[in-house]
């Protein structure tokens, strides 16, 4: 043995769900953003990514103090659910405002109650040392 540690690409988990959601590819945007989620693991793991880099991304999937990923996956529900999507004009008047309800409760939520602290703190703690 050299000391050196090994590391696998991602661990189960991730790339369970990946591979789960591999199904969903059909769908316009989910590949490219598998893609993004795969790279990200993959450079980390690679040793591509530096300190500046991770906490970057870190801060970038969960910040309560700013934009984030978390937040447009969210806002992206509530467009998909409101009368902007074309694919809702054949849903009932009823159906079409309960739906777009819901949307709007899903994003309200995770602005307010989706955890965002411990990637973000995880990300302050890694900048300083950079």
């Amino acid at each position: 043995m050299n000391g050196r540690v090994t590391h696998t690409v991602m661990d189960d988990e991730l790339a369970g769900l990946l591979e789960d959601l591999d199904g969903l590819s059909w769908v316009p945007g989910v590949d490219l953003i598998l893609a993004g989620i795969r790279e990200a693991a993959t450079a980390a793991t690679d040793g591509r990514l530096d300190t500046d880099t991770t906490s970057t991304l870190l801060s970038a999937i969960a910040n309560p103090h700013g934009p984030d990923l978390t937040a447009a996956l969210a806002h992206l529900a509530q467009h998909l659910t409101s009368t902007q999507n074309r694919a809702l004009d054949q849903l009932d008047p009823h159906t079409a405002k309960k739906v777009a309800e819901l949307g709007e409760r899903h994003a309200h939520d995770t602005a307010l109650y989706a955890p965002k602290d411990g990637p973000n703190e995880a990300a302050g703690l890694i900048y300083p040392s950079t």
